[in-house]
């Protein structure tokens, strides 16, 4: 049960902040933990919705079919968050994000097991051990099914139970690219040389579009639109029902962030640092930022805002209408697996551990899960409880953040839901 006074509380915190960081452009502010040089307020001022829909569950790697990774306002938990259960399995490979649909969230191991997991309690439903298989991507769950990628095929095995269903050789790209995604009866993945569409009843291909090089992005999919980026350094527009190119764009690099689609704009983020904002109907650029010195891993869109995540560490909030920067945190962690959750007046993401914590952990265990405020970049909240670190982007669903995490003593990997 949600707070009745959540919305006034957090609208008194965004109106009082805005005018903030109005006055204070250019200015440092501080984390957390009182450090000057993790946050920078910047020109822009934040215009926030938090009211916004958003998708329900987050049955794709990005949360919906349009990339947003934005969750409704209903979704989105309070700060501060607790793990209400725990789900152990074995891998010796990385921590891919979960998605959840229902009942049910599913993850793998990046090593040889898909797993279905009752939202609920905690408890493993099914899993799908796939000896001869190495699953390398997020899941998707759509209607009965689940869809996963290797770095040179596509598995679906049934929701419920995890059996088999069918298998698509030679098209997914894998870790780089080619994480699928679920759009009616159609699967959509990136493939080594473009993009390629299969049905989802049994797995044949309906078609197959090539660029020369490999797409780097999980597709959108709005209004009978495919949008996919690619090493081409090009934003691909292609028609869902043949694979026609509707339109094309080039851009400073290769596209490893988006495409997002909000409203009638479509958003992309480039190795060479930059945000691209195109209109969706005829590709008429609107605007394009330079965001940092390091790439785009990925975007968030929602309330008003574009959330930036770079692998140097940083954390941008653009103004979607405008491309203007409103504030750059430095508590960001960059993370090899999806991104930033913007919902509700929230960034969820991973940032560096709190002032006495990390000594002696490696890189990729020292972060954790956090919540910037959205209105002027402050950490406001920080898991800091030992002994699990999360080390990569959440999903947000239902009122519960979902991710994969390392228990610091055993090594034990989990997946866990936070409440």
């Amino acid at each position: 049960m949600r707070r009745t006074n959540r919305r006034t509380r957090r609208g008194f915190l965004a109106t009082a902040a805005a005018g903030a960081v109005g006055s204070i452009a250019g200015c440092q502010g501080l984390d957390i933990d009182g450090n000057e040089d993790a946050l920078e307020r910047l020109e822009g001022e934040a215009d926030l919705d938090p009211t916004a829909a958003g998708p329900d569950g987050w049955p794709v790697e990005h949360g919906d079919l349009a990339n947003t990774r934005s969750a409704p306002a209903d979704a989105v938990p309070e700060p501060p968050l607790s793990v209400t259960w725990t789900a152990p399995f074995e891998t010796h490979m990385g921590l891919p994000q979960p998605v959840v649909d229902g009942d049910v969230a599913v993850a793998s191991n990046w090593d040889d097991e898909t797993f279905g997991v009752d939202v609920g309690s905690g408890d493993r439903r099914w899993t799908a051990s796939l000896h001869d298989f190495e699953p390398q991507t997020t899941a998707a769950v759509a209607d009965d099914a689940v869809l996963i990628g290797s770095r040179s095929e596509i598995r679906c095995v049934g929701r419920e139970d995890g059996g088999r269903r069918w298998r698509a050789e030679r098209y997914a790209s894998g870790v780089d690219g080619g994480t699928p995604t679920v759009d009616g009866d159609l699967v959509l993945t990136a493939t080594a040389l473009g993009v390629a569409a299969f049905d989802l009843a049994d797995g044949n291909r309906r078609w197959e579009t090539r660029f020369g090089l490999a797409g780097t992005t999980t597709p959108a999919v709005v209004d009978g639109a495919v949008f996919v980026g690619g090493n081409d350094a090009c934003l691909h527009v292609l028609d869902r029902e043949t694979g026609d190119l509707e339109w094309r764009r080039n851009v400073d690099g290769g596209v490893d962030a988006g495409p997002t689609v909000a409203g009638d704009t479509v958003y992309v983020g480039t190795d060479a640092g930059s945000v691209y904002a195109f209109d969706r109907d005829d590709g008429s650029e609107r605007w394009h930022s330079s965001v940092a010195g390091s790439g785009i891993e990925s975007l968030a869109v929602g309330n008003g805002l574009v959330c930036v995540g770079t692998n140097g560490d940083s954390l941008t909030a653009l103004d979607s209408e405008t491309g203007t920067p409103i504030w750059r945190s430095g508590s960001y962690r960059s993370t090899y697996a999806n991104g930033p959750v913007v919902g509700d007046g929230l960034v969820f993401a991973t940032v560096g551990l709190g002032a006495g914590f990390g000594s002696g952990i490696s890189r990729h265990r020292d972060r954790t899960l956090g919540a910037f405020d959205a209105v002027n970049g402050e950490v406001v909240w920080r898991f800091d409880d030992a002994p699990i670190r999360f080390e990569n982007g959440p999903a947000v669903a239902d009122g519960s953040v979902y991710a994969t995490g390392t228990h610091t003593g055993d090594n034990e990997r989990v997946l866990a839901c936070l409440r």
